[in-house]
């Protein structure tokens, strides 16, 4: 039982450093903004993925343009 325990403890702590290597390499790669261009087109770039991400989301949704075209529809065969 002992040989099992410390196999598994020492997956647990070998995965653990391999995620701290991962962490601290992601962080070497960093480069600090310097310049307000980098901050604007950073900035950019990221607003450009939540629109996409959210047009995503709700692309199978009805605009209100459209709710308001049927509404007026069904308003004016309701009148009819």
């Amino acid at each position: 039982m002992n040989g099992r325990l410390f196999r598994y403890a020492s997956l647990t702590y070998t995965s653990r450093i391999e995620e701290e290597k991962r962490r601290l390499n992601k962080m070497a790669d960093f480069t600090p903004i310097t310049t307000q261009e980098q901050l604007d087109n950073l900035i950019k770039d990221r607003l450009g993925r939540e629109r996409e991400t959210l047009a995503k989301k709700y692309e199978e949704y009805t605009s209100p343009d459209d709710l308001s075209k049927i509404r007026e529809i069904m308003t004016s065969r309701l009148l009819y």
